[in-house]
């Protein structure tokens, strides 16, 4: 099951270039967005998740304008053709985040381009995280993978990890009610490694991140 066939708020989006496009603003709250994307020429392609600005008005402190959101997701900033996927936590406090509020999606490309993104819901986990087998084989369409969501279990987790390519591997796991976001391990290069220590808390739903262009393999395990 793909995590774009879970149930949650879904926005699709897309465009053949020309103009910057912009879809209605839409609601996130606390948790996670993930986005799959597609570009199918050549060129600059630019997407980003856009907080919303209301109009400016005069305080007493000056002008300025009200954003319902906290920052914007630059989703991607690629050229030429692309498939691939991110992932987005939204919370408060903390880095690597976005607050909750109003977004809306906007692209600058010269081509057809598609993105669709989801916030899924909680309670749909497919399996436990010891359970899964989980992986990619490097030939998807595209660099990056998104996996689960899996549930945590009562213990610490740690991983075991083969990467059958030459190029670079970065793995991260985000918790679905956005609380969380920990890396588990970053390579270049063909490698196997055991025992590695996660920082996957106990008792969560997580969306897996994966990107690397190559074949790998992640084994996880109650450990330590």
């Amino acid at each position: 099951m793909s995590i774009f066939d879970l149930q949650g708020l879904k926005i699709d989006a897309r465009g053949c270039g020309g103009n910057t496009s912009q879809i209605d603003n839409f609601t996130l709250k606390q948790g996670i967005v993930a986005a799959q994307f597609t570009h199918h020429g050549e060129g600059d392609f630019k997407l980003k998740l856009a907080a919303r600005r209301q109009r400016s008005f005069i305080g007493k402190a000056g002008r300025f304008t009200k954003i319902t959101g906290s920052g914007d997701w630059n989703i991607a900033d690629a050229n030429g053709p692309i498939k691939a996927y991110a992932v987005m936590r939204v919370h408060q406090k903390g880095d690597r985040k976005i607050s909750p509020g109003e977004y809306h999606i906007a692209a600058e490309a010269q081509a057809e381009w598609s993105c669709r993104i989801i916030q899924p819901d909680m309670g749909q986990a497919l399996a436990a995280l010891t359970e899964a087998n989980i992986g990619g084989d490097g030939e998807g369409g595209g660099p990056s993978y998104i996996l689960g969501p899996y549930t945590s279990g009562g213990r610490p987790i740690v991983a075991e990890i083969r990467h059958y390519g030459i190029g670079g591997f970065n793995a991260c796991a985000y918790s679905l009610d956005g609380t969380h976001q920990c890396a588990i391990y970053r390579e270049q290069g063909q490698f196997y490694v055991q025992d590695v220590h996660t920082e996957i808390r106990q008792g969560k739903e997580y969306l897996l991140f994966v990107d690397s262009p190559d074949g790998w393999s992640i084994t996880f395990s109650e450990g330590y």
